[in-house]
């Protein structure tokens, strides 16, 4: 297998190629976000130090441009195409496995779908001029200088962990959309007993209030919205109307809906939480809502990263 070509490419060059970019590209997104975090965030998908849309990216890139390398022109547009299609057709499969939208650009300049952006289409361009020029005959030299026995038994050590982490990490994730998936059905029963409790004049005025309410101030939420309602309530109901025991009945109901979350959020395994602060922008399809009372509940039992 280490003696294979590919188009011209020994199969070590393109392996080790893919894997140290992979971790070239996981050195730069987790600084760059830790960075505008103020704090350290081990940014990726996975849970090993690699993004693999780094690795496939700047492979490919390497693969098609490398015999014209003194072509600045050429290179730069082609690593605008090659890399924007991919990060889009990424995007776009994770969104269908998953439910998840891992990132969004919708509030860039110039962007398809929030899944690409001419900004970043841009900073792929010169990234390509950057590895082409300066990084890959490192790259090359780095490669053809590692002992054939060494480079084959580290290769198989690599590729060995690279599958188990893949393996986990798609396992836990498929898992957090499950959770999810709970946590959204609460939301969608606490809602419709809310709703027959008329604390609001109309449907579409709970609704658009309910979607911006989040779960750590959701009960003293519901307690404000009875005392601001007493009058409407005592009078919208029959005579002898007791409101103590529907204050009773409705911080019952909650706190049950409140306990019943917190049980599916301790469900959470840390590969789970450590995907939630990774990706600070991740949206799900149609469990956003949930997705961000999780986010918070996490944020804010931050010491139990079991």
């Amino acid at each position: 297998m280490w003696e294979l070509e590919f188009k011209g490419f020994l199969f070590p060059v393109l392996f080790y190629n893919f894997f140290i970019y992979s971790f070239i590209g996981w050195i730069y997104e987790s600084c760059y976000v830790s960075i505008h975090k103020k704090k350290w965030v081990n940014r990726g998908f996975l849970n090993g130090p690699l993004i693999p849309l780094y690795g496939t990216g700047a492979t490919t890139v390497f693969m098609a441009f490398w015999q014209y390398r003194d072509h600045y022109l050429l290179i730069f547009v082609g690593g605008i195409i090659l890399a924007s299609t991919l990060e889009y057709i990424t995007s776009m499969v994770m969104e269908l496995i998953f439910h998840t939208k891992w990132w969004d650009y919708s509030d860039k300049k110039l962007n398809l779908n929030g899944r690409i952006c001419f900004a970043a289409s841009l900073l792929w361009g010169a990234m390509s001029l950057l590895m082409i020029e300066f990084i890959q005959p490192f790259v090359i030299r780095f490669i053809h200088v590692l002992p054939k026995p060494f480079m084959e038994y580290l290769g198989y050590l690599i590729f060995a962990l690279f599958t188990v982490d893949i393996a986990f990490t798609v396992v836990h994730t498929l898992q957090l959309d499950k959770i999810l998936g709970e946590l959204e059905k609460m939301r969608q029963d606490i809602f419709e007993y809310l709703e027959n409790t008329k604390l609001y004049e109309t449907k579409e005025e709970w609704k658009s209030k309910w979607n911006i309410h989040r779960f750590p101030e959701f009960a003293d939420h519901i307690r404000e919205l009875i005392d601001e309602n007493t009058d409407r309530l005592m009078e919208y109901n029959k005579e002898g109307y007791d409101l103590k025991n529907f204050r009773i009945e409705v911080e019952k109901h909650v706190k049950e809906y409140i306990g019943r979350f917190q049980r599916s959020s301790n469900k959470t395994s840390r590969i789970q939480k450590r995907l939630i602060k990774a990706f600070p922008n991740m949206h799900s399809i149609k469990k956003d809502a949930s997705l961000k009372d999780l986010r918070e509940w996490i944020q804010k039992h931050k010491w139990d990263m079991r």
